[in-house]
């Protein structure tokens, strides 16, 4: 709400207290430069991004955005991708992503050639074995310098739980 209602400016941080909940529809664009979301919580308590509708996803489409402690979650099944990178220097740390009961993504994180200098260090992914068939759980078209670390994803893809699908650089 904040981001998409023009509310905050770069360098500014967001917390999100235990027990938030933001729901998304459609996509949800963070355009704002430099900021940085930290999702308190831990367990069943944590702030957290519910998926429910099948375009639903956070696109990061500035420069510079951090994500602390973030949780996703499926409220749908066939949620096409949770999170899609198209900006440079995007950095998620101790990240969870859920799928609920027979409610899957195809793809969680997806990225396109402007992805440069991603990092994602710490994250966990929550399968579901029923639902939507995944293909990817982490997918990069691309980039430079992106950085990938502590990474747990388990479950059947038809493509892989790490795809780059296009070369990179670094």
């Amino acid at each position: 709400y904040l981001i998409t209602n023009d509310l905050v400016v770069a360098g500014d941080i967001i917390i999100c207290k235990p027990g938030h909940v933001e729901t998304l529809t459609t996509a949800s664009t963070f355009d704002i430069a430099g900021i940085c979301v930290v999702f308190l919580g831990e367990g069943t308590s944590k702030a957290y991004v519910n998926l429910t509708a099948t375009g639903a996803y956070l696109s990061i489409t500035a420069a510079g955005i951090t994500l602390l402690n973030p949780k996703f979650v499926t409220g749908i099944d066939a949620v096409a991708k949770g999170l899609q990178v198209a900006a440079a220097d995007f950095a998620m740390y101790s990240a969870e992503y859920h799928d609920a009961a027979a409610k899957a993504s195809t793809i969680q994180v997806l990225t396109t050639s402007a992805a440069d200098r991603m990092v994602i260090d710490g994250y966990h992914y929550y399968v579901s074995t029923t639902g939507t068939q995944k293909t990817d759980g982490i997918k990069t078209v691309a980039g430079t310098g992106i950085v990938l670390k502590d990474i747990q994803i388990v479950g059947d893809f038809t493509t892989s739980p790490i795809n780059i699908s296009t070369a990179a650089v670094n």
